[in-house]
């Protein structure tokens, strides 16, 4: 490494973590640690929609110094940047009375990242393999960014309150929210690319139930551990196919 890139390392590993014994002038560096703070409490704004509105700018901005402490940008996309915002705001005290804000951080993450991710679309020419061949050797591939998660919180409500365009709109919403909410209660959370759309939304236990099967089993398999149940496979394949869930069919001997 030569003198200047020595000393461009040097300059943002001192400004990322401040050195007692910096070779830099303490004024400047102060400056680009400032900028350093407002870009990265600015890239939370972004990617953690609703975690901003629901904390608010001054607390955002804390957690942006503690994720800075800890996951540093190195790799220079402010967008792929506060994975582990969820886990540093665990149990911090300011959140006790708040805590699906975690569960809420969590899902910006993932739908930020989701909006990112290559548009893709169902195979049609794999659809002829349900009429070739017996559910035991078919697979079915989900559309690769397909998400799921449980939360104890109405946290796609939530989301969706934080959309609304009016302050009294949203405190109306989570009103609303906060009073169909029952102690104990399990939601169940699929997001995922749709095109250039991303479609969010809460499925029953037995719908995640079903994704979460047949994204490991063949259909038969899938079908099988989900018997005795209302699910209809004709009906969710036909919207599954509307909606661009699945990716395509596979027949065991190319998968």
């Amino acid at each position: 490494m030569d003198n200047l890139n020595q000393m461009q390392h040097q300059l943002l590993t001192d400004i990322f973590k401040p050195q007692p014994n910096s070779i830099f002038d303490a004024n400047g560096l102060a400056i680009y640690q400032a900028n350093l703070r407002a870009t990265a409490k600015r890239a939370l704004s972004i990617t953690f929609p609703t975690v901003n509105q629901l904390i608010g700018s001054e607390l955002l901005g804390y957690f942006a110094d503690r994720l800075l402490a800890s996951e540093l940008p190195y790799h220079g996309d402010w967008a792929l940047w506060g994975k582990t915002l969820p886990t540093i705001m665990k149990g911090h005290p300011a959140l006790a009375n708040y805590p699906f804000v975690v569960d809420c951080a969590e899902l910006d993450y993932q739908c930020h990242q989701l909006l990112r991710q290559q548009d893709v679309s169902f195979i049609h020419s794999t659809l002829s393999l349900l009429h070739e061949y017996s559910p035991e050797t078919l697979f079915l591939r989900l559309n690769p960014t397909l998400y799921l998660m449980t939360s104890e919180y109405p946290i796609v409500d939530i989301r969706s309150a934080h959309m609304l365009s009016s302050t009294k709109q949203r405190q109306t919403a989570l009103r609303q929210i906060v009073e169909n909410t029952q102690p104990s209660m399990q939601f169940h959370v699929m997001a995922y690319k749709n095109g250039r759309n991303l479609q969010v939304s809460s499925i029953s236990k037995l719908h995640f139930d079903w994704l979460t099967l047949i994204g490991e089993h063949s259909i038969d398999t899938a079908l099988n551990k989900i018997s005795n149940t209302e699910f209809s496979f004709q009906n969710w394949l036909l919207t599954a196919l509307q909606e661009n869930i699945i990716l395509e069919v596979n027949h065991s001997a190319s998968k």
